[in-house]
Order: C-alpha cells, then structure tokens, then sequence
C-alpha cells in the first residue's frame, strides 16, 4: 500500500498523503465498479500534488463488506451509481464543510489533472469556476461540465448541501442551476476541458495551458497514458482508431398494441421515416389485425401482459436469428442514426439503467441476452416487462450497460443534431411529430 502514496523521491509516507493540510480538498468523484481507473489517478498526477492540498477519493455505498477503505478514501451512504451522482456531490459538500475546508474542486476519476496549474490557478477569487457551457434538458441554467472539474467556495459548498433535489441526474447541471437559483454564477474558465474526436495536441505550457483533461469518450484514452506521453510542451491524443463494424441481422421490435394505432401511425410519419435497411416490427397481442409491419403475437393485449409479450417478441427475434434487437415502447421516438451508430453490439443489454433493470422505453438486446429470456424456466412474476427482462438477465450473470443516451422521461433533456441523446419516451402522438419537427430544426 505505501506504493500507492508514494511521492517520486520515494520519501511521502502513506500519513503524510492524507493527513489534513490546508484548507483545500481535491474532490475525485469516484465508484466501486471502475477501480483501475483510481489506481491510473493514483499512479499519475497524485503525486504531485506534494502536500500543497488534500485529496480524496468519494464512493457510495457498496455490497462488499470485505472491500478495504483506503486512508485516502471516503465511503458516502449514497447510491454508487451514476444516477447517484446528483446526491453524491451534496454528501461530498457536507463531509467537506464538516471538515473544514474553504474550497473544493470537484472533479472525476477519468480526469488527468496537473496540480501546479490547478493550485495557481485564481480559485480564491470566485464562488463557482469551471468550463461553462449553454443550458440543457429543459433546465434554466447554464453550468460548469463536470467531468474535467469545477471549483466551489464555502459559499457555494453550503448551498449545493441544502439544495434540494430537482430530479436530475446529471450533477454538474444540478449543482449549476441550484447555485443560479442562489444568485452565483460560474466564472468560466476554459482550461478544464473535454478533448474532442479528432484533436491530436493540446498546450502543455504557458499562461492558457490546460488545467485538466477529461479521459473518457470521445477522448478514448485513459489518464496514465495521456500522463506518459507529455512530450516538449504538448499533450498529444493519439488518434481514435475506429473500430471495424461488422455486419449484423438487426430487428427494431416497438411494443404496442391494438388500441394505440394513432400511436403506430406517428412512428412511421417520423422517427422510422430515416431507418434504411434495417428491420422493424410493431409487436401486438390478440385479437390479431391487419397491419403488415406488425407481428400478432398469441398472448395478452393489455398493460399487464407486457412481460409475456416481451418475452414472445424476444423469441420471435430468437427464432429468426437475429443477432440484436432494439426494444421500444410506441411513444418513443428514436434517431436512427445514432441509435446504429453506438457500441451496442459490445454489451449484452444497453439502456438508461435503473438499479434493477434498464427502462423499458428503449434498449438493446444480444443474441446471448435473447437466448436466456426464451429458455428461462422459471419467469419472474411481475407486470412491469423492464423489471422482468432485467431480473431475467442479473440472474444469469448479465450486467447492465447504462447510457444517459436513451432518456427515459421528458423532461431530462432531448436530441437533437447537436448532441448525442438517441431517444425520447414518453411522446403523445401530437407531441411525437411536434418534435420531429423540432428535431429537424435542431
């Protein structure tokens, strides 16, 4: 363990790492699934730190009891998942202030930071400093993005502890429209930045050198590696070698049934419009109709026969071999596009998860998920088909992949052709071709 505190002359004792300071926290935002990517942070830009702040790594809860806590670590009686993260930051904001500290700089575990530049930085001058952006998802206000960090004065710490919360999952946007509320704006301040696909090299040197780099997509290289390879005054991002995308038999399986035509009919006047070459089915239940881009499964029509018409849909993808398929309810609207264009095919069951199951406005299945559905013995006995298909699936050792990408409920933001959200569920048959419209328009 010592290695892990280890300064480079090999003299900072593991006390001497995290023993209180100053009245200065490093914040890293971290959870109990990604630890490689602690040591990566551990191993590269900890170190020089050198005493000038305390630094600690904030997790939720975990089912582990055998997990060991580090002394550079603090466990939060928060959910560890991403859809945690909103109440995370409050409980980060609270053990701070109870321990003293006058500035936090929050910021994630996927972020390579250079502490020289972070600590001279000028954050004493300001409440809220980050790399501000535009508002989004309906919310008023604009925010700092949270993955390469942003500051927060004691000021602002109290008030994000008190805010209540507004129902939304994203945490930078969260802690940016609670501190508008309460009159503080964000300085911007542009050095903490997200490198985008094709950028190559950024400024190590100088007065607008970058603070902090944000590691995750679309930068798709870890912080140990990007520490490594600083080389005479720049940051090189070695290019996104694309990944070769096979040819896959893909079915887009939209659940409905007979009373909701209107809603059928929306579909197919919008979203489905841009879908080429790619199978799609409305699946219904009895009495069986006349519509030649449904499938009339034999089972139930109403709400609570969802699982076992689920569960037929998935066997007639099965039957016909396709290798994934697409689930979506009829009031889901989905851009084609981009829905084609993600790593589905890398993960057996994809969607906005819940800690049970992923939503079932929209998800994706692999053959090996469809296999296990069809031949399971022993279903379980719910109405909500999300929450059967995800207990199905945990149960044979199948995890959950979450993307924000598929938006459960309106008012969580929506896509347009400007950012990466692929779906929206919860549309009226008005409201679907209204924002086809608007989607246009974008």
């Amino acid at each position: 363990m010592r290695e892990l505190f280890k300064q480079r002359d090999g003299t900072t004792s593991i006390a001497e790492a995290v023993a209180p300071r100053n009245d200065v926290l490093i914040a890293i935002i971290a959870c109990h699934a990604m630890t490689q990517r602690i040591k990566d942070v551990r191993d590269s830009w900890i170190p020089e730190i050198k005493g000038r702040a305390d630094y600690k790594f904030f997790f939720g809860r975990t089912k582990d009891t055998g997990r060991m806590q580090y002394p550079d670590e603090v466990f939060l009686d928060v959910d560890d998942s991403y859809n945690g993260l909103p109440d995370k930051i409050k409980a980060v904001c609270k053990w701070s202030l109870e321990h003293g500290y006058k500035h936090v700089f929050k910021v994630d575990d996927d972020v390579l930071v250079f502490p020289d530049r972070l600590l001279r930085s000028g954050f004493r001058s300001h409440d809220f400093i980050g790399s501000f952006r535009g508002p989004s998802g309906g919310y008023l206000a604009g925010y700092p993005s949270g993955g390469p960090g942003y500051w927060l004065s004691e000021k602002a710490m109290r008030i994000v502890a008190d805010a209540k919360p507004n129902g939304d999952w994203a945490e930078d946007r969260f802690v940016g429209n609670a501190l508008a509320q309460a009159g503080i704006k964000c300085h911007n301040d542009q050095r903490y930045r997200i490198p985008m696909s094709g950028t190559t090299i950024l400024k190590d040197t100088g007065q607008d050198a970058v603070i902090s780099l944000c590691c995750h997509p679309p930068a798709q290289i870890d912080v140990l590696t990007i520490h490594k390879n600083r080389r005479n005054g720049r940051i090189v991002i070695p290019p996104i070698s694309p990944r070769p995308k096979k040819t896959y038999k893909l079915l887009i399986a939209i659940k409905s049934c007979n009373a909701n035509a209107d809603r059928r009919q929306a579909c197919r006047e919008t979203w489905l419009q841009a879908l080429k070459n790619v199978e799609y089915k409305f699946f219904i239940g009895q009495p069986e109709g006349k519509e030649t881009d449904a499938i009339y499964l034999d089972c139930g029509d109403s709400y609570e026969s969802l699982p076992e018409k689920t569960r037929s849909l998935i066997r007639h993808a099965y039957d016909r071999n396709f290798d994934f398929v697409y689930v979506c309810d009829d009031d889901t609207w989905t851009d084609c596009g981009k829905l084609l264009k993600t790593d589905f095919d890398q993960h057996d069951y994809v969607g906005f998860a819940r800690p049970d199951y992923v939503h079932g406005g929209a998800y994706w299945l692999s053959r090996k998920s469809m296999e296990i559905i069809v031949k399971d013995r022993d279903p379980f006995a719910t109405t909500r088909e999300d929450l059967y298909v995800g207990k199905t699936l945990t149960s044979h050792g199948i995890a959950k992949k979450h993307d924000v990408k598929y938006i459960p409920v309106i008012g969580r933001g929506e896509p347009n052709r400007r950012n990466e959200f692929i779906s929206l569920h919860g549309l009226s048959p008005v409201a679907m071709r209204a924002f086809q419209l608007r989607y246009i328009w974008s």
